[in-house]
């Protein structure tokens, strides 16, 4: 059995404060087994365990089953596990790791349940989970697992914060019926290459697939200011079900996806939470343009709505699908009471911001979206309603066209309405598309409409009984707009005129037919102005 070695600083019977893993036979040269020797500095009983520099070699699990702190000073530990486990377990609560590096055996495949640190509490099946809490790792360095850098499983009150993870399997943080933690100022890059289905995640909270008794859905949990790059088969930060969440103040970039909430299941085929009161806020993402950068949906199927959650601040580039019709840098589906407001969307594929079905209460004010477009759908669109029943409002948003050669199309369609069962208010927006407001199939636009003025002028005919003035709008409308026409004489002119009428209106033009009022014909070349005002979507 090792034993401490005699003479140390913590040597003394009386002090069980903290102790270093050398005193307990490990050497820290890289080619020596040390897992006995630091699992007896582990389980001594002494609250803090030291590491000083070194190169710690491990070939079985770890495991810190009561309360410790684990202090390193430059220590690195070199695990080569190969299997199913992790390099360390934590199966307490109020363990704190800092400071330590560990590295795994590389990330070339996927190996499940290879992780460099694992907390868990207790799964009490059929009843609720036992949980651990207060455990805090921080400013580690932690890289090449076929699985997760952290894996969380029943934890509550816990911080993960301020680590570097690199070159991990599948998830950098992953964290299942989390209470109250924070994952937050990590930097996690290259996840790959995801599990068989192409699943990859830096950050990624969720449940496992049980009812809820047994496995809650992630609650009260902070994702904040994390850097996330390289996920590229799939998602920079997710989580599946969730309330009261918050992903804040985040860096993305070359991730499949950005930021999803999405649903969770009950490991019987019905899905059973979606997110709830959550927000994503001030967020920067610079995707490749291949799926949406922020994804927010339910399952109307099965009853399941995503409610009340907020997308506000965010700086999305180069997110959505410009091959597919369906994409946006924002896309949401089955959700309710959703509001999208003040972020900045530049070259997204195919849609800005894309409204699938089953979408209620929706409101989307004061973005700025630059040049939707495409190589293949003839219409990008800054916002699109394409599914049956929703209804929301579209105001105060910029719709800006500039570069008009990025690609084949560019900024096409304003706010496009593509669905039945669908009403939209739309407010004034600045809108530089070619078609500002499109029923495309079926849909109705409410409140506030566009509206445009002008002024048009002619000369009568001595031998006709009225002047035809033709007008086109400067912008043309989506459906017939209400138009209103007034008349007068140029000055100095003394024909009394009272009558004019709206002509051949469409969406693009009208005439103006102005005539005497007895329908005599004009008895001199009057010139006449003609004041104009249409209004409509």
């Amino acid at each position: 059995m090792l034993t401490k070695v005699k003479g140390s600083v913590w040597d003394s019977a009386d002090n069980n404060l903290a102790v270093n893993v050398k005193d307990y036979g490990a050497v820290g040269d890289g080619v020596t087994d040390d897992t006995a020797a630091i699992q007896s500095a582990i389980d001594s009983g002494a609250r803090m365990v030291l590491f000083p520099s070194g190169i710690y070699s491990v070939s079985s699990t770890l495991t810190l089953s009561s309360s410790i702190i684990i202090q390193s000073d430059g220590a690195k530990i070199v695990s080569s596990i190969s299997t199913g486990s992790p390099a360390i377990s934590i199966t307490a609560s109020s363990v704190n790791i800092y400071g330590l590096e560990i590295q795994g055996i590389g990330n070339s495949s996927y190996i499940a349940a290879n992780d460099l640190i694992k907390v868990s509490g207790t799964n009490n099946s059929p009843a609720a989970p036992t949980y651990v809490s207060d455990v805090i790792i921080r400013d580690c360095y932690l890289h090449g697992c076929g699985d997760s850098g952290i894996y969380g499983i029943y934890v509550s009150d816990s911080k993960f914060n301020n680590n570097r993870i690199r070159n991990v399997g599948r998830s950098g943080i992953k964290l299942l019926s989390p209470l109250r933690c924070s994952a937050s100022d990590n930097n996690i890059l290259n996840v790959a290459p995801g599990d068989g289905g192409g699943d990859a995640y830096g950050i990624y909270f969720s449940k496992m697939s049980t009812p809820f008794i047994e496995d809650p859905e992630p609650q009260n949990c902070a994702c904040n200011n994390n850097v996330v790059a390289n996920v590229p088969s799939w998602v920079g930060l997710d989580t599946h079900g969730g309330r009261n969440m918050t992903f804040s103040g985040n860096s993305i970039k070359d991730c499949k996806m950005g930021i999803t909430f999405t649903k969770a299941d009950d490991g019987a085929g019905t899905e059973i939470a979606a997110v709830q009161n959550s927000v994503i806020v001030g967020n920067t993402m610079i995707g490749t343009n291949e799926l949406p950068g922020i994804v927010v949906t339910g399952l109307q199927s099965d009853g399941l709505y995503a409610l009340n959650n907020t997308i506000t601040g965010n700086s999305i580039y180069n997110y959505g699908d410009p091959a597919n019709s369906n994409s946006g840098a924002i896309n949401i589906d089955a959700a309710k009471v959703t509001s999208i407001t003040g972020n900045s969307i530049i070259y997204p594929g195919a849609c800005g911001v894309s409204i699938g079905a089953y979408t209620y209460s929706t409101t989307i004010t004061g973005n700025s979206i630059k040049d939707p477009w495409s190589n293949t759908v003839t219409a990008p669109r800054y916002v699109r309603f394409g599914g049956n029943d929703a209804n929301g409002a579209v105001n105060g948003n910029s719709f800006f066209r500039e570069n008009t050669a990025y690609a084949t199309y560019v900024g096409v369609r304003g706010v496009e309405l593509n669905n039945t069962n669908t009403e939209i208010a739309a407010g004034i927006n600045f809108n530089q598309a070619t078609e500002k407001y499109v029923i495309a199939s079926s849909g109705v636009f409410v409140g506030s409409p566009i509206v445009q003025s002008g002024t048009g002028s002619g000369t009568a005919s001595t031998s006709s009984s009225f002047l035809d003035i033709p007008v086109t709008f400067p912008e043309a409308f989506t459906t017939i707009p209400n138009v209103t026409v007034s008349t007068d004489q140029t000055s100095g002119e003394n024909n009394a005129t009272n009558t004019v009428h709206v002509l051949n209106l469409t969406a693009t033009s009208f005439t103006a037919r102005i005539s005497t009022a007895s329908k005599a014909v004009f008895n001199n070349a009057h010139n006449f102005n003609i004041y104009w005002q249409a209004s409509g979507y």
